[in-house]
C-alpha cells in the first residue's frame, strides 16, 4: 500500500501575502519620499551657494524744521529749577554754524548753573553753560551756543542740567 503524500510548502500562503504586502507598503514609501525630495531639494549632496545680498542703505529719518523751534516744558520735580520753556535757533544748524539756546527757568532759591550737552549720532559735546541774559537768577532767560561737529541723522539729544542750592534739575529731551 502506497500512500502519497502531498508536498505542502512550509510557509503558509497568507505569510506570503504579508511579505509581498510589505515590499510593495515599503517600495512606495520609498518612491514618495525621493519625489518629495526632489521638489523641496532636501536630498541635494552639493552645497549650491547662496547669492551675497545687496546691502541696502538705511533710509534717512524726516528732515527738521528750519528756523526757530520752541518747546514748552513741563515736569514733576518737587525739589530743584524748573524749566519752563526751550528755544533753539536754528532748529537745524548747518555744521559749524552756531546754534543758540534759550532756557526760562525759575526756581524759589537762586539757580546756581545751567549747563547742556547734545548727544549727536557719534559724540556726545562738552559741556555748554548757560548765561543768564534777562531777568533774574529766580526766574529768568539763560542762553547757551553750541556749535554742531558731527551730523545728527539719528540721534539729536540734548540734556540739561539746572543746579541751586534746593535741588537739582536734569532733563533729556530727544530732538529728532
Amino acid at each position: 500500500m502506497s500512500t502519497e503524500q502531498g508536498r505542502t510548502s512550509p510557509i503558509h500562503p497568507v505569510i506570503i501575502l504579508l511579505f509581498v504586502f510589505t515590499l510593495v507598503f515599503i517600495a512606495s514609501g520609498t518612491y514618495l519620499y525621493l519625489q518629495r525630495g526632489k521638489k523641496t531639494g532636501t536630498l541635494s549632496r552639493i552645497a549650491t551657494p547662496t547669492k551675497k545680498p545687496t546691502p541696502t542703505p538705511t533710509p534717512l529719518p524726516r528732515p527738521l524744521q528750519h528756523g526757530k523751534g520752541s518747546f514748552s516744558i513741563s515736569a514733576s520735580s518737587k525739589t530743584g529749577p524748573t524749566m519752563t520753556s526751550l528755544e533753539l535757533n536754528p532748529y537745524d544748524p548747518a555744521m559749524g554754524a552756531p546754534m543758540i539756546l534759550r532756557v526760562a527757568a525759575s526756581n524759589t532759591v537762586p539757580i546756581t548753573s545751567i549747563a547742556g550737552t547734545m548727544k549727536t549720532d557719534k559724540k556726545t559735546s562738552a559741556p555748554f553753560v548757560f548765561s543768564l541774559v534777562e531777568g533774574t537768577d529766580m526766574k529768568g532767560t539763560w542762553e547757551a551756543k553750541w556749535i554742531p561737529d558731527d551730523t545728527y541723522l539719528y540721534e539729536y539729544t540734548l540734556t540739561l542740567t539746572e543746579k541751586s542750592t534746593n535741588g537739582e534739575f536734569v532733563d533729556t529731551l530727544g530732538l529728532r
